[in-house]
């Protein structure tokens, strides 16, 4: 009988294999290597043994924090995930990344409530929707034209209604597309108060679809 105060085992899938045996180094010694032609780059993942050839043990109830560097080229913002399954899990779980700007790596932590092997990676995009959006309240704050900007909202909106099942979800996209792109029976002030809504920011993190998703791997 498995005592439940046995080890659990966390196992890396074979696309992690470029997890480091070493501490994760200090901020000024990474991102020393070439990432190639990668948009964007995940590296420095921990924790892991022996770049991933042995399992990390933790105790069942332990609460595993997950680290990475995640950068690209440019100012537009990325948005990171942990993905994990336990033990008889089919499908895969995530949780949200979130960036730290004291030690310029993001982080995420999974309990780990079973007895068994986990298995964990991590994906990162570029979040087009929360770079406009930001970019939008700077401009609309300093008095700035925003005609092109709330096109450009529009064509995000569309972008993620296309193909959805559901209708509801689908027609709100839609019409907010319409409100963003309308010049001559919406005013600009109306547009900019579509585009801030917190519905919107919802509809658009649930079902923007990145072009650039990245996992981690080789």
């Amino acid at each position: 009988m498995i005592s439940p105060t046995m080890r659990a085992r966390l196992l890396r899938l074979p696309l992690a294999s470029l997890l480091y045996s070493q501490p994760v180094p200090k901020k000024s010694d990474r991102r020393i290597a070439s990432r190639g032609t990668e948009r964007i780059a995940i590296e420095c993942v921990a924790p892991e043994l022996d770049a991933g050839r042995y399992p990390v043990k933790r105790i069942v109830g332990d609460c595993l924090w997950i680290g990475a560097d995640i950068y690209k080229e440019g100012q537009d913002e990325l948005t990171a995930r942990v993905l994990h399954k336990g033990p008889g899990d089919a499908n895969w779980s995530t949780t949200p990344l979130t960036y730290h700007v004291d030690t310029d790596r993001w982080y995420a932590s999974v309990v780990l409530d079973r007895v068994g092997r986990w298995a964990y990676t991590i994906e990162a995009w570029t979040d087009e929707f929360s770079t406009w959006r930001n970019g939008l309240k700077k401009k609309v704050g300093a008095g700035q034209d925003v005609q092109l900007d709330l096109l450009e909202g529009g064509r995000l909106a569309r972008a993620a209604a296309r193909g959805l099942k559901l209708a509801p979800t689908r027609a709100a996209l839609t019409q907010t597309a319409r409100i963003l792109e309308d010049r001559r029976q919406t005013s600009v002030e109306q547009r900019v108060k579509r585009a801030l809504e917190t519905e919107l920011v919802t509809l658009m993190r649930e079902h923007h679809k990145p072009t650039d998703r990245t996992r981690f791997g080789r």
